[in-house]
């Protein structure tokens, strides 16, 4: 049997990975938006190196530090959405 531990970390990867889940839906969707010639363009940068919009697809599938950047930042826009909900 399980002790409390063990169903909380259970839980807490269960949660990590829908979002991460989440994440990555999101930023297909955003991509959707993009016209095909633009996807290929850079969009950000970041230090010294510039991201088009297919590059942060690959990132955030992969996991990467820009990846998880990219999911931060669509949880601070998310969370900015729904204060002005209110």
């Amino acid at each position: 049997m399980k002790g409390n531990k063990e169903k909380y970390q259970e839980r807490s990867d269960e949660e990590a990975e829908l979002k991460k889940r989440l994440i990555r839906e999101e930023v297909n969707e955003w991509m959707d938006t993009i016209p095909l010639e633009k996807r290929n363009e850079p969009y950000l940068v970041v230090g010294t190196e510039s991201f088009t919009p297919k590059q942060l697809v690959d990132e955030v599938e992969k996991d990467t530090e820009i990846g998880r950047m990219v999911g931060k930042t669509l949880d601070k826009g998310r969370l900015e959405l729904s204060r002005r909900k209110r």
